[in-house]
Order: C-alpha cells, then structure tokens, then sequence
C-alpha cells in the first residue's frame, strides 16, 4: 500500500497502481512504464518507503526512485560477500529502527543504505518475513518458524596496538575501573595504567 493508499501489483506483464475511481471502480494506473521487469517474471513482495518503492521478484531485488523514475537491480554474485545471498527474494519487510530486510531461498539480507550493499544471514530457504513491534517473525521451507530479536549487547574491543603510543598498553588487563565523568583506568600485566579521558579514544601511560 502506498502513502497515497493505491495499491502496487503485477499485473499484465507490468507494474500497476490500484486505486479507487470514480463510482467506486478500482482503476489500474501505470506505477513504472519505463522498468520492463521481463515477460513471466513474478513478484513475491512490494516494500514502499519515502523515496523508493523496493519489488522483490524471482530475478533480483528492483528499488525504484520515487522521484526520478531511475532504478537498480541488485543480483547475487558469488564473488561479492556483500551482494544478495541469492536472485529468488522471497519476501520483504522494514525494522522498527528502519532497516531494509530481504529474504531469499538461501538466507536473510540486511541492506546497508551508505555501502549501497547487503550483509548476508543465514542460509536457510525463507518463504516470507513480517516484523511485530522489534521482533522479527522468520517462516523458512525445513526449519519451521522463528522469532528473532535484535542484539541487545555490543561490544567494541580495546586491545594494544604495536607502534601505537596512544593505544592501551599491552599486557594482560587485570584491573579496571570508570569514574562517574567517564575517565577510565586500566591495569596492565608489566604495562602499568592506562589512562583515558572522557570523550578520547587515547590512552595516557602511568608506568612508574
């Protein structure tokens, strides 16, 4: 359904809008004239979004520009880990936080806006995907259905970096303590402490 409330659907070879006419009659109004989508082929999902209109078909994965009329086509290529995990997009669905999700017949794709790429999950074949609030529902073809959720823990790991004067001092960390305005100490095995101020990435060395 679009933000219009007509609605997007393959119909004739072509991609329609549906809307309610005059006397109440659905008419059919072209949606994209100029993307020629190939005889028979079929569309599992549509996904609208403020500026593009995403169509999942058994040949790739399609984003229309909403305002210039231009499109793209993204494919899976075994050689690029960051393309479609496979051709056949199955269902489409957006996160409560606004990602783009693509499922396939072999595993899960978030899309990333700014690298204009995918980072591929799983590879279980996915028959559709719906989201439920920030749970995301998963029917799959022979593992039954599952319910995911995002991560709720991230973790940035801080480590010594040879030639690396304002890096933590290398060692074995055994002691470390935050101080309520964020400066952070870190003990170190022969390494001393460690010492970074609040909003810096750098560490200051204590070693006698």
């Amino acid at each position: 359904v679009d933000q219009d409330g007509s609605v997007w659907t393959r119909l004739d070879g072509g991609l329609y809008k549906i809307d309610c006419g005059g006397g109440g009659q659905l008419e059919a109004s072209p949606g994209a004239p100029f993307l020629d989508l190939g005889a028979g082929t079929y569309v599992s999902d549509f996904l609208v979004s403020e500026s593009s209109v995403w169509i999942a078909t058994e040949n790739g994965l399609y984003r229309l520009h909403r305002g210039t009329g231009e499109w793209k086509r993204y494919l899976a290529n075994p050689a690029d880990p960051r393309s479609l995990t496979q051709n056949f997009v199955s269902s489409l669905a957006r996160t409560h936080d606004g990602l783009l999700l693509a499922s396939t017949l072999h595993g899960l794709n978030v899309y990333n806006p700014v690298a204009d790429n995918f980072e591929r999950v799983g590879t279980d074949i996915i028959n559709c995907i719906k989201t439920s609030g920030d749970k995301l529902l998963i029917a799959t073809e022979n593992r039954g259905f599952r319910l995911a959720v995002p991560k709720t823990l991230f973790v940035t790991n801080v480590s010594n970096m040879p030639g690396d004067g304002s890096s933590l001092a290398a060692g074995a960390v055994n002691a470390i303590w935050q101080e309520p305005d964020g400066r952070l100490w870190v003990g170190s095995v022969e390494g001393g402490l460690s010492v970074r101020d609040p909003g810096s990435e750098a560490f200051r060395h204590l070693t006698r």
